[in-house]
């Protein structure tokens, strides 16, 4: 099937400009994936450290209790 020059470059940079549209969209996508699990993993490490923190200040009232 031949195109003629023109149609041939049209198609050409339409398909160029479909690619970089369809990487574009894959590239925002892990970046939102990424940055998701950056918020998930800080969100754990937060909550881990309040309740260390809950943990150490129940010991150290159970502590101060006990002692006369």
């Amino acid at each position: 099937m031949w195109l003629e020059p023109q149609t041939q470059t049209r198609l050409q940079r339409q398909r160029q400009r479909q690619r970089q549209r369809q990487l574009q969209f894959q590239r925002q996508l892990r970046l939102r994936l990424r940055l998701r699990l950056l918020l998930r993993l800080r969100l754990r490490l937060r909550l881990r450290l309040r309740l260390r923190l809950r943990l150490r200040l129940r010991l150290q009232a159970l502590t101060a209790w006990g002692e006369p």
